[in-house]
């Protein structure tokens, strides 16, 4: 029993820490300042710890390992990328489904005319920071900003909630994807995939699998 019990105690122990230890997870990235100003480092998406400003969602940047790191809050940023996720700053919508502060960041799943962006619920904010990640190739979103997009394959980054996930033509005017709207919507923001789209209105993918909608659309994309 004793034996048992220490076993469950290292093992708890070092999940912990493995959580933490992605929680603040440094990645090789970039962003563009409030001016457009590009600057290049290594990120932590999802950090732990308190924004400066209660109404923001932040990340923190380092210049390399061993250097000074800073809190970067959303107004502070247009948008950035770590490792191959893509993300841009967003204005909360008016939704229940919403897990961030009222200028937040969104991880850009389908960068099209009509977008689709990702959040995942995570205690007193939003971890859009989702890992691991299957890149797919470059993009540009945004006011100047390029980077290859990144698809949850499983597994959130610090997240503690589900995916909720939200539509626009841009990320200061967001709406929620809903479950019954998601063929009409789906259809629309892949138009440009006549294959993906049938698929989609033959209910080959539904809400919970946005992950494998997401990737195929972006395999048919590659495969022109």
């Amino acid at each position: 029993m004793r034996s048992s019990f220490l076993i469950f105690s290292f093992l708890l122990i070092a999940f912990s820490a493995s959580a933490q230890l992605g929680l603040n997870q440094w990645d090789d990235g970039y962003f563009y300042d409030a001016n457009g100003q590009k600057v290049s480092g290594q990120i932590v998406v999802s950090p732990s710890g308190r924004s400066p400003q209660d109404s923001e969602g932040f990340i923190l940047f380092r210049k390399d390992k061993g250097e000074e790191k800073e809190k970067l809050t959303a107004s502070m940023v247009r948008s950035f990328v770590a490792g191959k996720d893509s993300f841009t700053v967003a204005h909360a919508p008016q939704s229940r489904a919403w897990p961030g502060r009222s200028i937040d960041f969104v991880k850009v799943l389908v960068n099209e005319p009509m977008k689709l962006y990702a959040t995942t619920g995570g205690g007193g904010g939003m971890s859009p920071g989702i890992s691991p990640s299957f890149g797919i190739g470059g993009g540009s979103f945004g006011s100047g900003v390029g980077g290859g997009l990144g698809i949850n394959l499983g597994g959130g980054r610090g997240g503690k909630g589900k995916n909720a996930y939200f539509y626009g033509d841009n990320p200061t005017a967001l709406t929620e994807l809903k479950r019954d709207e998601f063929i009409p919507i789906m259809t629309e923001i892949m138009a440009s995939e006549p294959e993906i789209v049938e698929k989609i209105k033959n209910k080959k993918y539904k809400y919970g699998s946005m992950d494998q909608l997401v990737l195929d659309f972006y395999k048919a994309k590659e495969a022109h």
